[in-house]
C-alpha cells in the first residue's frame, strides 16, 4: 500500500492482501516474490498453498482518505491494486477480502481503481460470489451489486509479456470489454515480440496498452523494436499508449542501448530518433 508510488501510471498502489502464485514467464523475477522471501510475515508466501496476508485496517482507511482528498480537490487520483497479489486468484479463502474490496471500491467513487490481473478468465466467477455475498449481507435487491466491474471507476487491466501469454489471456480480456467493462493491457516485463493486431488479440479491445521492458538484476532484453510495433498496433487500433520503460536490458538494431536510468524510464535519455515512443496516454 502506498501514498506514493515509483508507478508512472498510477498514484497509489493498495494491495488487500500480498502473496501470489506464478502462472507463466513474466512471472519468473517477481519483485513481490523477492521481498517476501526477505520479509514473509508482512508479505506473505508464494505459491497455490501459500500464506495471503491481509491489508491493514490502516490500509483500508488510506482508501477512504485518498478519495475525500480527491472529492474535494475535484481532482482524479487512480489506485493500482494488486501490485503484490493478483485480486482474481482463484481460493475461496480470499472472498472475503474481495467482497470488502468491492465494497469499497463502490463507495469510494472519486477513486479510479486499476485491477490488474494474469487471470482474467477469473474476474467474472470470481466477482460474482463476491457479489452474492454482498447481496445476501447487506441487500434486498439482488440488482443492487449485479455488475460491480461495471461501475465508471473500476479498469480491469490484463497482463502479457510475450506471444503465448497474449494469445491465451487476449481473448478473455477482449470478452471483459465486450461485457461492458473499461479495459486495459499491461505489456510488461515485455519479454518478446507480440503482435496485439492479429486476432484473437486485437489489442484484447483495451482502451490503453502500458508497455515496458524487465527491470532489475536478472532482466532479460527488450527490443526497442517490439515496443515499436506495438506502438504501431495501438494507433491502428484507436488505443492509448504509455511507453513506461525500455527496461535494463534494452537492444536497439541489435546492439545494447546504453542509458543511466536502470529501468530505462528516463525518455529524456532516449535517443531522438525514438522520440515518437516519448508516448504517455492515459484514459483515466
Amino acid at each position: 500500500m502506498g501514498e506514493k508510488t515509483t508507478i508512472a501510471w498510477c498514484d497509489h498502489t493498495f494491495n488487500p492482501w500480498r502473496g501470489c502464485a506464478k502462472v507463466s514467464t513474466g512471472c519468473e523475477h517477481c519483485y513481490a516474490e523477492l521481498q517476501a522471501r526477505r520479509n514473509p510475515a508482512v508479505f506473505g508466501t508464494w505459491g497455490p498453498d501459500g500464506v495471503r496476508v491481509p491489508a491493514s485496517e490502516r490500509a483500508w482507511k488510506q482508501l477512504e482518505s485518498w478519495d475525500r482528498r480527491a472529492a474535494i480537490n475535484d481532482d482524479t487520483e487512480s489506485v493500482f491494486v494488486g501490485s503484490m497479489c493478483d485480486v482474481f486468484e482463484e481460493r475461496d479463502d480470499l472472498d472475503p477480502l474481495r467482497v470488502r474490496l468491492c465494497d469499497t471500491i463502490a463507495r469510494t467513487d472519486a477513486l479510479q481503481y486499476l485491477l490488474l490481473t494474469k487471470r482474467p478468465e477469473h474476474v467474472t466467477p470470481t466477482v460474482r460470489r463476491a457479489c452474492d455475498t454482498l447481496c445476501k449481507l447487506f441487500f434486498e435487491d439482488p440488482e443492487h451489486w449485479a455488475d460491480p466491474l461495471k461501475l465508471p471507476n473500476v479498469w480491469i487491466g490484463t497482463s502479457v509479456e510475450d506471444q503465448r501469454s497474449a494469445d491465451s489471456r487476449g481473448p478473455d480480456s477482449y470478452h471483459l470489454g465486450d461485457m461492458g467493462m473499461k479495459t486495459f493491457l499491461s505489456v510488461e516485463p515485455l519479454v518478446g515480440r507480440i503482435s496485439l493486431s492479429m486476432p484473437p488479440v486485437a489489442c484484447a479491445g483495451a482502451r490503453c496498452v502500458i508497455i515496458g521492458g524487465e527491470s532489475g538484476p536478472r532482466a532479460r532484453p527488450c527490443h526497442v523494436e517490439w515496443i515499436e510495433r506495438i506502438v504501431q498496433q495501438c494507433d491502428a487500433a484507436d488505443a492509448d499508449v504509455f511507453v513506461k520503460q525500455f527496461g535494463r536490458r534494452p537492444l536497439w538494431n541489435g546492439k545494447p542501448l546504453r542509458l543511466k536510468d536502470k529501468k530505462g524510464g528516463d525518455w529524456d535519455e532516449w535517443p531522438d530518433e525514438l522520440e515518437h515512443l516519448r508516448r504517455r496516454e492515459l484514459p483515466w
